[in-house]
């Protein structure tokens, strides 16, 4: 049996971007603002395309994201090191529904 997780609760809002890319895991920078996530940042969201210096950024609902080996199936304390998101003592919650195959997992936000 094939299941799918694409489109669960996704909820998306507008930012302010600064220096973020498609893709890149997002912090809140400043009142209506995002920037990359650097190491030990725990994401807001994923930002999903960008105009300019906005970007829309998936703030709930299941992605896809670069993850480290470390990361299970179940839910997790979670941050980031480098691009990817890792497991962490401390950080922020999330549900990972998809095992980690070829450094992609599936997240709940």
């Amino acid at each position: 049996m094939k299941v799918s997780f694409e489109g669960i609760g996704s909820v998306t809002a507008t930012f302010e971007a600064d220096g973020v890319a498609a893709g890149d895991m997002v912090k809140v920078t400043a009142n209506g603002k995002v920037a990359k996530c650097a190491d030990s940042d725990v994401p807001v969201g994923v930002a999903q395309s960008i105009w300019g210096d906005v970007a829309t950024v998936q703030i709930g609902g299941y992605v896809r994201v670069p993850c480290d080996g470390g990361l299970t199936v179940g839910w997790q304390t979670v941050n980031v090191s480098g691009d990817k998101l890792k497991t962490a003592e401390e950080g922020g919650r999330g549900l990972t529904v998809v095992d980690v195959q070829n450094g992609i997992a599936g997240v709940i936000l």
